[in-house]
């Protein structure tokens, strides 16, 4: 395998029966850079559900620049958990998800114990 941003060169020497040779040119070619990949301000595609959203360069951090509609399941919102991930669309208490996708508050909510204002790069109240 060629690898990234490398130069090959390649050149033929002809050997005949009686001993002699000729070589030929030296041939050339180098390998592209390897691509970034996703660059803030394109679009990101969710491959769970093809979803796409805008994103937003904010200081050196590339954000969303649209809310996660991912919904994977959906609980009645009047449930909840510090333990375990809850996936609900405000005052909607059915369990179906397309259903839950047409109303008007289809809105993802999740809760993980985990430190969001550490992860949201946002103070904690009071600090």
């Amino acid at each position: 395998m060629l690898e990234y941003s490398i130069e090959y060169l390649w050149k033929i020497v002809a050997h005949d029966d009686q001993g002699n040779s000729t070589e030929g040119p030296v041939w050339g070619f180098t390998t592209e850079e390897q691509s970034v990949g996703f660059i803030c301000g394109d679009m990101l595609i969710d491959s769970r559900d093809g979803q796409s959203y805008g994103t937003k360069q904010i200081g050196e951090q590339c954000w969303m620049a649209e809310n996660l509609a991912y919904l994977p399941t959906v609980d009645p919102s009047a449930e909840g958990s510090r333990t375990e991930a809850y996936y609900y669309v405000r005052d909607y208490q059915g369990t179906d998800i397309e259903e839950a996708k047409t109303t008007s508050n289809f809105k993802l909510t999740v809760y993980f114990t985990i430190d969001l204002p550490h992860l949201l790069h946002a103070p904690k109240v009071g600090a």
